[in-house]
C-alpha cells in the first residue's frame, strides 16, 4: 500500500485460500507420473490457475514467460489450468507461437475433478 500510496481505508484484502489435499508431490513418483499421463506436463512448471477473461491478462503472462531466458523456458513448462472456451485456448496458442514458445512448453489442462487426477 505504501509503494501505491494507498489509503489502507479505501483496501480491502480478499484473502485466497485451498483445501489441505492441495500441497506439494510426493517423492514415490506416482503423481507425478499422473501429470506427464494426463496433461503432458514433465518438468517443474509455473502454474496459472483461473479463467480467461481479459483482465487476467493471459496474453501478458504468456509474452513473459516467452522473455525468460531460454535456460529457465527449457526447464520450466507454463500450464494454464481452468475453464477456458475452446477459441480462447485456439488464440493464446497462437499467440504463444507468435511469441516463439514451442508447443511443450504451454500446456492447457481444462478442469479436472480433483480425485481424477491423479488415477
Amino acid at each position: 500500500m505504501d509503494a501505491l500510496s494507498l489509503d489502507p481505508a479505501c483496501v480491502t484484502n480478499i484473502a485466497a485460500a485451498v483445501d489441505p489435499e492441495f500441497r506439494p508431490l510426493g517423492s514415490d513418483g506416482v503423481a507425478s507420473a499422473a501429470l506427464e499421463t494426463r496433461f503432458s506436463i514433465r518438468r517443474p512448471f509455473v502454474l496459472y490457475a483461473g479463467g480467461c477473461d481479459p483482465r487476467k491478462n493471459l496474453s501478458g503472462l504468456i509474452r513473459a514467460y516467452a522473455g525468460l531466458s531460454d535456460d529457465l523456458r527449457v526447464a520450466h513448462q507454463l500450464v494454464l489450468a481452468g475453464k477456458m472456451p475452446a477459441d480462447n485456448v485456439e488464440q493464446l496458442r497462437i499467440e504463444a507461437r507468435e511469441a516463439g514458445l514451442g508447443e511443450e512448453e504451454l500446456i492447457f489442462t481444462g478442469t479436472s475433478a480433483t480425485k481424477s487426477c491423479w488415477t
